[in-house]
């Protein structure tokens, strides 16, 4: 199968996140094309350390489902047709991440997602399904095909995670200055992406287009 895995990846995430799902994939002799996004415009993307300020900003902006000009690397990775669609969605707040509302917005990301099968992979640390229900729905509006969606949380719980990721964004250090979880996905939730990919993969394998549906009835 040809498989489109598309990221935004502000924190490095969800680009470990879409290396584990291209090994799963590659192990079982796909083709696969991973595709990540990025506001066009450097100026404008996020950085750390975030201000209070630059948080409310980007909460804003994601609740409002702002669009702005992505770059995509590779450039051309919407131009083809994929069997299977894997989306990668941060969440900002409750909501999809800018880059990633904004890619669904996208003529040419229309155009791959019609009559394909898609799942999400939603990386984030707890809220979570309004962000899923939302790229569902966007991706189905382009003629897509809900294949499964699952949350992939960070280390420490609702707690230890929120202490963890404001001092994490808020400033330039990697690592706090005092015991809290590590930041990012946690080691379960990492052990789980694997099995889901192969997961989607087999409903994707199974999954006939209308079309077909409508020849064979």
């Amino acid at each position: 199968m040809n498989i489109l895995l598309v990221y935004y990846s502000l924190t490095g995430q969800a680009s470990r996140a879409v290396e584990l799902a291209a090994e799963a994939l590659q192990e079982t002799g796909n083709q696969v094309t991973c595709c990540r996004i990025d506001f066009a415009d450097a100026t404008v993307r996020p950085k750390r350390p975030f201000s209070l300020k630059d948080v409310k900003y980007w909460s804003d902006a994601a609740a409002q489902g702002k669009l702005y000009p992505l770059s995509l690397t590779p450039s051309d990775a919407l131009t083809s047709r994929y069997d299977l669609v894997l989306l990668f969605s941060n969440t900002w707040q409750h909501h999809p991440s800018t880059p990633v509302r904004s890619l669904l917005a996208l003529d040419e990301m229309k155009s791959v997602l019609k009559d394909t099968p898609f799942a999400i992979y939603v990386v984030c640390r707890r809220i979570w399904e309004k962000n899923a229900a939302i790229v569902r729905e966007e991706a189905e509006a382009a003629g897509g095909f809900f294949m499964g969606a699952r949350h992939f949380q960070h280390h420490g719980g609702p707690i230890g995670s929120l202490i963890t990721t404001v001092t994490y964004m808020l400033s330039s250090r990697e690592k706090a200055l005092w015991p809290l979880p590590p930041f990012g996905l946690s080691d379960q939730a990492a052990s789980e992406i694997k099995p889901f990919t192969r997961e989607i993969l087999t409903k994707a394998q199974q999954f006939k287009p209308v079309a077909s549906q409508l020849e064979n009835a």
